[in-house]
């Protein structure tokens, strides 16, 4: 009982350690840093993109719930101008990235992070993770995984925060 209670507390502890850490991404805060190589070789720096709102999503290609979304945002994206969708692709390689974005006809912003660095300061566990920006930096929300329910939350927050920007 004594070794139970010793380690709830642990528990408990760590726990509010991860609950209170300043570095974590929080809805209402300022995004972290992302700075990544685009397909084509060229550099991609989020800060490039204020003034818009701006979708990330990182995802891989062997994963269907990851396909799903991006087929949808990829058809929110053509739809809607003022949108800037970038895809970060956690892939050792940018050979099956490309084959699986031109198959797919997709034509947002396609970043790849081979050493998966990212992950940390956006704190992805799951993929897909998307996170919606708005057009100063803040994060507006954060979407894990991806059905139904997700897409539905996904299209009336864009909505929503395309036309408080007009």
């Amino acid at each position: 009982m004594k070794k139970t209670l010793i380690f709830l507390s642990l528990c408990l502890l760590l726990g509010s350690f991860a609950v209170c850490d300043p570095s974590s991404i929080k809805i209402g805060s300022q995004v972290p840093e992302l700075k990544l190589p685009t397909l084509s070789g060229s550099s991609y720096d989020l800060s490039s993109d204020r003034g818009k709102p701006v979708i990330i999503t990182f995802y891989s290609t062997w994963s269907h719930s990851c396909l799903e979304q991006l087929e949808f945002l990829n058809s929110l994206s053509s739809s809607n101008k003022d949108l800037k969708v970038v895809a970060v692709a956690l892939e050792k390689n940018s050979s099956p990235v490309k084959s699986f974005l031109d198959k797919n006809g997709f034509s947002f912003t396609s970043l790849i992070d081979k050493k998966m660095r990212s992950l940390d300061p956006f704190q992805v566990l799951i993929i897909p993770t998307a996170f919606l920006i708005d057009d100063t930096g803040i994060l507006r929300n954060i979407y894990v995984d991806f059905d139904e329910t997700v897409k539905n939350s996904m299209a009336s927050d864009i909505k929503s925060l395309l036309s408080s920007k007009k």
